[in-house]
C-alpha cells in the first residue's frame, strides 16, 4: 500500500506540470492534502486553549458515540485503498484543474482512511510482546517506500508519459484491491469486534 500511494503520489506532481506547465499549479495541487490538516489543527488547538479540555474530550467521545461504527475493518481498508486508485485514474485523466483539485482531494481522503484503518489493523493483530517490533518494520517498509515509489514512477513517465504513470498507478491499486479480496479473504471479512474480544481473552 504505502508503495503504490508514493508511486502515484510522485506521478501526480509530474502530471500536473505536463498539464499546466505552471509551478504554482503544482504548489496548489500539493498543498490540496495539507490544507485540511494545517487548518483543522489550528482549530483544534484554539478550542483545546479556549475550553475546559476535559469536556471538550467528553463532548467529542458522545459525538464519537452517536457515529456509526467501523466493525468491519476489513473491507474498510480495501474500499478506501480502491477509492484511492479510482480518485486517482480520474485524476490522471483530467484535462481540467478544478476536476484534477477535486479528484486529488478524493485521493487524500482516501488515504487518510487507508493509514487509519491500516494501523488499526496491525495494532489489533499483532501480539503485545511483538507489538513494538512490528511496527518498527512497518515504519522502515513505509520510509524506504516514499523513495522506491518516487524512483519507480519517475522511471515510468519518463519511459511513458505523466499520464501513463499516474493512470497505470491507480489500475495497480485496483489490481492489488482485487488480489487481496480474491486470495486473502480473512482480510476482507477481518472485523474490529473479534480481534478485540481475543485481546481481551488473552
Amino acid at each position: 500500500g504505502s508503495i503504490s500511494v508514493t508511486l502515484i503520489q510522485a506521478a501526480v506532481a509530474w502530471q500536473v506540470y505536463a498539464i499546466s506547465n505552471s509551478a504554482l499549479q503544482l504548489g496548489l495541487i500539493g498543498l490540496v492534502r495539507f490544507v485540511p490538516a494545517l487548518g483543522m489543527s489550528l482549530i483544534g488547538g484554539a478550542v483545546a486553549d479556549s475550553y475546559n479540555r476535559r469536556n471538550i474530550i467528553l463532548m467529542m467521545s458522545i459525538l464519537l458515540l452517536m457515529l456509526p461504527s467501523i466493525d468491519r475493518i476489513g473491507r474498510a481498508l480495501l474500499l478506501s485503498v480502491a477509492a484511492y486508485g479510482i480518485a486517482t485514474m480520474a485524476f490522471g485523466s483530467s484535462r481540467s484543474f478544478v476536476l484534477s483539485l477535486i479528484a486529488f482531494t478524493a485521493v487524500g481522503m482516501a488515504d487518510q482512511v487507508s493509514v487509519i484503518t491500516r494501523t488499526m489493523t496491525i495494532q489489533f493483530l499483532t501480539p503485545d510482546e511483538l507489538r513494538g517490533r512490528v511496527s518498527a518494520v512497518n515504519s522502515i517498509f513505509i520510509s524506504a517506500s516514499n523513495q522506491l515509489g518516487a524512483v519507480e514512477s519517475g522511471f515510468v513517465a519518463a519511459a511513458t508519459n505523466a499520464t501513463f504513470s499516474v493512470v497505470s498507478g491507480g489500475l495497480g491499486c485496483l489490481a492489488v484491491v482485487g488480489i487481496v479480496v480474491a486470495r486473502v479473504p480473512a482480510l476482507r471479512n477481518y472485523r474490529t469486534g473479534h480481534a478485540m474480544s481475543q485481546t481481551y481473552t488473552n
